[in-house]
């Protein structure tokens, strides 16, 4: 079993990392993207958010929920550190059930998704130490 899963995402895609709980090393596990996202667009317009692209993501988030919660539950991960933008964050924090909810030991609110795995321990390990919304 890993011992923590980091879940650097977004609207679009998803990498899933395996790591100790110190970050000292990041393993691939898998990478998801969103079969219904379309372009490139982040769904933003003169006008707001655009809500169909949202809804979009939602359903991505609702999808990457019930692969955390299967790993959970299949003992694959002990613990999650789920790194998004904020709105997908919050996004993919309500979709989570209990049991895989309860498992998030912390959550980065940035957009990490285009950095290279080579730099990302180091990206998360400073974000951390700015005490973002640890448990």
């Amino acid at each position: 079993m890993v011992e923590t899963w980091i879940v650097v995402a977004d609207g679009g895609s998803c990498r899933i990392f395996g790591s100790d709980a110190a970050l000292s090393s990041l393993a691939p596990v898998k990478t998801l993207k969103n079969k219904h996202h379309v372009g490139d667009h982040r769904g933003v317009s003169a006008r707001g958010h655009d809500s169909s692209h949202h809804a979009i993501e939602t359903k991505f988030a609702a999808e990457l929920a019930g692969e955390i919660a299967r790993a959970i539950q299949a003992k694959e991960a002990r613990d999650i550190l789920l790194v998004a933008p904020k709105r997908f964050l919050g996004d993919l924090l309500g979709a989570l059930p209990k049991a895989a909810a309860d498992r998030v030991t912390g959550r980065v609110p940035k957009d990490l998704t285009a950095t290279p795995p080579h730099d990302l321990a180091a990206r998360l390990r400073e974000a951390l130490s700015e005490n973002h919304d640890l448990h």
